[in-house]
């Protein structure tokens, strides 16, 4: 049994269960609200470092976290959306941006057999678009649009390096470096 794979994707999958939590939980407490977002982002930043660590990615494991990072999206975006005053236009650009990199991203699977894990823009694109519904979820709308105008612009920075990437992967498949699975695992401190 390969338990720290199973381990990294069980942590991709819990921001689903956090997700329903909030979604199916309108009136939540700030305090909740707050853990809820520190264990989405902790989530998100350890399941792929605990299967580098463990000498166990995958490639099932590439597509899982981003599947998990959208449904999270999608529930608390719905959830800021319905019962919080957040512009379900936001929600929209979100997915339309998840849609674009996911489809190009599918057809660079297909064509190339290598598959896009995230980048630094992405990473911080995802972390501005967890934040902003929850501050609508949490009642402090000035920092929710606040959010919104930043992640919309991260989301523009990040889908240009997402189909730039994409674009050198398609042209150039090789120039694409594979670091072996089997290499040394930086020390832990």
């Amino acid at each position: 049994m390969n338990w720290p794979q199973y381990l990294a994707n069980s942590l991709s999958f819990s921001r689903i269960l956090i997700g329903c939590y909030i979604f199916f939980h309108p009136t939540i407490n700030e305090f909740t609200l707050i853990l809820c977002l520190a264990l989405a982002l902790a989530t998100d930043f350890l399941d792929g470092k605990i299967a580098r660590i463990q000498k166990t990615p995958s490639e099932m494991g590439k597509l899982i976290d981003p599947l998990c990072d959208a449904i999270f999206l999608i529930l608390i975006g719905l959830s800021a959306c319905l019962d919080h005053q957040m512009p379900l236009w936001f929600l929209y650009a979100v997915l339309l941006r998840y849609a674009i990199i996911a489809s190009l991203s599918a057809h660079i699977m297909r064509k190339h057999q290598i598959t896009l894990g995230a980048n630094w823009s992405g990473k911080v694109t995802i972390t501005a678009n967890f934040m902003t519904p929850c501050f609508f979820i949490g009642n402090i709308d000035y920092w929710g649009w606040v959010s919104i105008y930043v992640s919309s612009l991260l989301m523009g920075i990040s889908l240009i390096a997402y189909l730039k990437d994409l674009y050198i992967i398609d042209t150039q498949p090789t120039r694409i470096m594979h670091k072996p699975v089997t290499s040394t695992p930086p020390p832990i401190d």
